[in-house]
């Protein structure tokens, strides 16, 4: 559990927060939740229209500031190696959708390394070239 300026949050009711705000935000886009059973692939969900895919994280405990970075960093790799590692499995998901930006939603961000890891991050999955992913890939 983490305490924030918006209050007290922990994994599962951040992304029910998150759930919540994505369905009234993109539900005309086509939102779809994926149920983390039997795993979410890096994906909380997505939509269909615009290719636009979410992965929520909250971290478990109020860290320092590197470690935060370093908790944030290090769940951003694991998840964007998950679109790899389970293509076949998300492609049967989101169909002929093609996940044009990655949105990672934390509720706290204190290094701005972070952006400069997922610019790296960006390029590294364009270059898998994977059926899913859009030409344009952004995080």
């Amino acid at each position: 559990m983490i305490i924030t300026k918006l209050g007290p949050f922990n994994g599962k009711n951040w992304e029910d927060l998150c759930q919540l705000v994505f369905k009234a935000k993109y539900g005309g886009e086509g939102y779809q939740q994926i149920p983390a059973d039997p795993g979410d692939f890096g994906l909380e969900g997505f939509t269909i229209s615009t290719g636009i895919a979410f992965q929520c994280y909250c971290p478990e405990k109020n860290y320092a500031s590197k470690e935060l970075y370093e908790a944030q960093r290090n769940k951003i790799t694991r998840d964007l190696g998950k679109l790899k590692e389970n293509e076949a499995a998300i492609k049967a998901r989101i169909g002929d959708t093609k996940i044009s930006k990655w949105y990672f939603v934390t509720p706290i961000v204190d290094k701005n390394a972070l952006l400069e890891h997922v610019r790296r991050k960006e390029k590294e999955v364009q270059g898998w070239n994977l059926s899913i992913i859009d030409n344009n890939f952004e995080i």
